[in-house]
């Protein structure tokens, strides 16, 4: 059973498609964290170490671009998504002294905080 795993693996480790796959996984890893990126970078780095298939650098660049392209993507839903849900929360009394408060804290404390 062991052996079926490791050999359905390194039939998927050996498609050139690896690269793509790679760099998709570690994209939605940046805005959608439930996502294992980490685990496929390894497995991918291990078959790499291992067999020489596939290509360690290329793994390395396909699964650091991918974590690079979901950063902006992640910080870019945050940049024009955030002000608009912002706004929308900021129109009651409470919520408004919320952001007040968490604004303040940041601001103060905020090595301490992060």
């Amino acid at each position: 059973m062991n052996d079926a795993i490791i050999e359905a693996a390194r039939d998927v480790m050996g498609s050139p498609w690896v690269y793509v796959v790679l760099f998709a996984i570690s994209a939605i890893d940046g805005f959608f964290p439930a996502v294992p990126s980490e685990s496929l970078v390894i497995t991918a780095g291990v078959f790499a170490a291992a067999d020489g298939v596939p290509n360690l650098l290329f793994v390395i660049l396909a699964a650091s671009a991918g974590a690079f392209v979901g950063d902006h993507i992640s910080y870019f839903i945050g940049r024009t998504a955030g002000t608009k849900v912002r706004h929308r929360i900021e129109g009651g009394k409470r919520s408004g002294a919320m952001f007040a408060w968490a604004d303040r804290m940041l601001n103060e404390r905020g090595g301490v905080i992060i």
